[in-house]
């Protein structure tokens, strides 16, 4: 009878061992998988931040600054015709070419 007990006793512990095994092996599944959601998620993130504009994050520093008086836009724009063979149509000419 003590053999018996010794023997159930193994084969009790071998199966407590091999079900740790298997837990573990579960539990790193798991994690990986985690893992790799938490990197898609952060990848498609970052690729919709960079989709927008750079001010999309909120982030002072990438604010872009003003360094031009704001102005009110005119009626009607110049045409580039000949009936407007002013200095405007020169200069908008040469920044073209």
């Amino acid at each position: 009878q003590r053999e018996q007990l010794r023997a159930m006793r193994k084969k009790a512990e071998a199966a407590a061992a091999k079900a740790q095994r298997r837990s573990q092996a579960a539990d790193d599944r798991y994690d990986q998988a985690v893992l790799a959601e938490l990197v898609r998620r952060e990848k498609d993130r970052d690729l919709a931040n960079a989709s927008q504009s750079p001010t999309a994050d909120g982030d002072p520093r990438l604010e872009p600054t003003n360094l031009e008086p704001t102005h009110e836009a005119p009626a009607e724009q110049p045409s580039l015709t000949a009936a407007n063979d002013g200095p405007e149509e020169v200069e908008s000419e040469s920044a073209t070419a």
